[in-house]
């Protein structure tokens, strides 16, 4: 069965500090931008990525190895999901428009995944500097050096793709995909959609990924350009609830906050025929607090990932033992109540116990980033996960 992936022929996923990825499963495969969108899709790397797509059609590239986790759940994948997203855009056509070297004649921009800063006013724990510049002093406080894409005293990257050169692909836009950062605190988020507007292109699928706790950036608020859109998700990146939300994502108390955030997107996208769903990742930590979550919002749906970085709260480096009875706890409530939710979790530990790999998990690192983290963020993980507390105390 072929395993072709459009994305490489007609996608970019852009990030602040100007790194370039033929999209957000791989972290392998990347370059810096080069003047252009059609000279940067052109690089070496890319090239040579695309060979390996048509010169073993059958077999994914070792670069995309996220997407083929995925689809040992029998889960979509990012790939699956494109492939039915690009018809048109398949095995044969791409063939016909790729270069002996790997290059594409006339590339077009269908698909953007654009990061175009990194301002964010959370510090999600499995976050970093790169997505997030209020992670500058615990960066710091790591040990870890600032490098010179990341202001001294901020901690800000950005980068704005060439605006003359994006407007010309626009038209040809399907989906965008907006992240960050938090995008709603983004300047370029709104000059973005304003030009898909003006331009008419409002056929274009809107991506929102948000940490819902800001819905507005000045006087303008994201729904007001969101609902000129004929087709619009919004995903909140939310993890779980209360306490362990706090400790997980924002590193401040705010769940009151966030939660009437939650509930106002909620009516929102009721109101305009908005896709509404959480985006929820998938520790060690969390994994017994999803139920918790989702008998909070029983009529919301959820897209389950897998957190793989840092490994120090991957599930692939935890005790396989306590996975395992994660696993059974989800498939004895799914029995129970027939919720595909908890079905979809313990597809996830089913998967992580069977790929659990050879390296261990880092208690002493784990100890290490956490007192610091905590301290630096008055936050208490024994307080936050009492059912891991052996792991700090002994």
């Amino acid at each position: 069965m072929s395993k072709f992936c459009p994305l490489p022929w007609n996608h970019l996923f852009v990030r602040a500090n100007k790194k370039v990825f033929p999209c957000c499963n791989t972290n392998i495969v990347y370059s810096e931008f080069d003047e252009t969108i059609e000279k940067t899709a052109n690089a070496e790397v890319f090239n040579k990525f695309r060979r390996e797509f048509l010169d073993n059609p059958n077999k994914l590239p070792k670069a995309c190895w996220q997407c083929e986790v995925i689809e040992k759940t029998n889960k979509k994948s990012l790939r699956e999901i494109s492939t039915s997203k690009f018809p048109k855009l398949n095995l044969e056509a791409a063939q016909r428009m790729t270069k002996i070297d790997g290059s594409v004649r006339n590339f077009k921009l269908e698909r953007l995944d654009i990061r175009s800063s990194n301002l964010c006013n959370y510090k999600c724990r499995f976050c970093g500097i790169i997505s997030s510049n209020s992670w500058l002093k615990d960066h710091k406080a790591l040990g870890h050096e600032v490098e010179d894409a990341y202001d001294a005293k901020t901690g800000i990257s950005e980068f704005n793709l060439p605006w003359e050169d994006l407007k010309t692909h626009l038209p040809y836009a399907k989906q965008i995909k907006l992240a960050g950062g938090e995008p709603v605190m983004m300047a370029g988020t709104y000059q973005l959609l304003e030009e898909l507007i003006a331009i008419g292109n409002t056929d274009v699928t809107i991506n929102l990924i948000t940490n819902a706790s800001v819905i507005t950036y000045g006087k303008k608020n994201i729904i007001d350009l969101l609902k000129k859109f004929k087709k619009v998700v919004i995903m909140l990146s939310v993890d779980a609830i209360g306490l362990q939300h706090e400790w997980l994502r924002s590193g401040k108390q705010d769940w009151p906050k966030v939660k009437g955030i939650i509930d106002e997107y909620t009516t929102i996208c009721k109101q305009n025929n908005m896709s509404l769903l959480f985006h929820t990742g998938v520790t060690w930590m969390n994994m017994w607090h999803l139920e918790k979550f989702i008998k909070e919002y029983p009529s919301h749906k959820f897209i389950f990932n897998t957190v793989t970085d840092p490994k120090i709260y991957s599930l692939t480096n935890y005790d396989r033992k306590q996975v395992k009875k994660a696993k059974k706890h989800y498939h004895n409530l799914y029995r129970i109540t027939k919720d595909s939710r908890y079905h979809e979790i313990e597809k996830i530990l089913i998967v992580t116990c069977q790929e659990n790999i050879n390296e261990v998990f880092d208690k002493q690192e784990f100890i290490r980033t956490t007192t610091i983290l905590d301290k630096s963020r008055n936050q208490s993980f024994v307080k936050a996960f009492p059912e891991h507390a052996r792991i700090i105390n002994g």
